[in-house]
């Protein structure tokens, strides 16, 4: 590959080396040969197709000694036309060549976007699954308790260490609300708890705070504060493991729950959150 163009280059110099012997005219064909060669060598046939233009180069040479030996002679116009039909081939595989290379560039530049469409569709389809997933975790679902209906709700749901709702929290007791007024006969009593982070007194005092709030927010929303029955559970009943985040994260909660018609709880009164005893209506 070195030595191929300063071999060409010095194939291409035999016409004038010729006119410079004062040989006679070249030919029609042998012009037209020439003038082939001279468009090949400056294309980048020779860097594509190397053994083609190189064939061109050697049929050109056969031409040019053809015509020092007999100017103009059969001989002469054969060689030229030969050397003008391998120079059009080298060209034209040359040009296939190119063809294919541009043809494999398009593909692996068809390829990498394909493979970016394809994570981007990836990304988005875990984005929805993982949304999906938090939306079955945290939908409104009362589900039977014996006689009770209760609906628990899980996630982030208070700023750290308050009992200041989050925004999703209050989209969701807006579904809550909708359900208790629609049933408006049954006492509901809203439970908080923890996880077991914290001292037992500091966290029942932080859960009954919570349940507080839900209750404030629930009554804001039209659910007659009588009806509503608040208390703050701590640490106690826990429904997942309290080794783990998520175990603690599934244990800090807020549970809904409607009783029967007509059955109205008691709330147990918790150490320095209430004031006064406080009496509830009992079912007769």
């Amino acid at each position: 590959m070195k030595n191929t163009l300063p071999r060409m280059i010095a194939l291409a110099g035999l016409p004038l080396l010729c006119a410079a012997c004062g040989a006679s005219d070249p030919s029609k064909e042998l012009l037209t040969a020439r003038d082939a060669n001279t468009k090949l060598l400056q294309s980048d046939a020779p860097q594509l197709n190397p053994a083609g233009a190189r064939d061109a180069q050697e049929a050109l040479a056969a031409a040019e000694e053809a015509h020092k030996d007999s100017a103009g002679s059969d001989k002469e116009k054969t060689a030229a036309y030969i050397a003008q039909r391998k120079t059009e081939i080298a060209v034209a595989q040359a040009e296939e060549t190119r063809a294919h290379q541009d043809r494999d560039k398009a593909d692996q530049a068809y390829q990498a976007q394909l493979e970016q469409q394809l994570n981007a569709s990836r990304q988005e389809l875990q984005q929805l699954q993982a949304a999906s997933e938090k939306a079955q975790k945290e939908q409104v679902a009362w589900r039977k308790k014996g006689e009770n209906l209760v609906v628990t709700l899980s996630g982030v749901l208070f700023d750290t260490g308050g009992s200041t709702l989050s925004p999703d929290a209050k989209k969701r007791l807006d579904v809550v609300a909708h359900a208790l007024k629609d049933n408006p006969t049954r006492a509901v009593t809203i439970s908080g708890y923890t996880d077991n982070k914290g001292r037992s007194e500091t966290n029942r005092t932080l859960s009954q705070k919570r349940a507080d709030s839900v209750k404030a927010y629930l009554e804001k929303q039209g659910v007659p504060a009588s009806r509503l029955y608040s208390e703050g559970k701590g640490d106690n009943n826990p429904v997942a493991s309290n080794d783990s985040e998520e175990g603690r994260a599934d244990n800090r909660r807020v549970e809904i729950t409607m009783h029967p018609p007509g059955e109205a709880p008691e709330r147990q009164l918790v150490k320095g959150t209430d004031s006064a005893p406080k009496s509830q209506p009992k079912s007769k």
